[in-house]
């Protein structure tokens, strides 16, 4: 199992290996999942898209992780 993360879009084989996950999202939201993953500093402000994005993924990720 290898610690790199890949990206694969539409039309590519995704196989996803034990121990591994896969986050899928429209590609339309990458640009919005990039935003709401970049490191900010304490009290910046933040929109409510970022935060709805990020709470989405983490929500995604919760579920497998449990």
């Amino acid at each position: 199992m290898s610690d790199a993360i890949t990206i694969k879009r539409a039309g590519e084989t995704l196989t996803v290996e034990p121990g591994m996950v896969a986050l899928v999202m429209p590609v339309e939201r990458a640009h919005a999942a990039r935003v709401a993953m970049s490191p900010r500093l304490a009290g910046e402000t933040e929109s409510n898209a970022t935060k709805s994005t990020r709470r989405a993924i983490s929500v995604a990720l919760a579920r497998v992780g449990k």
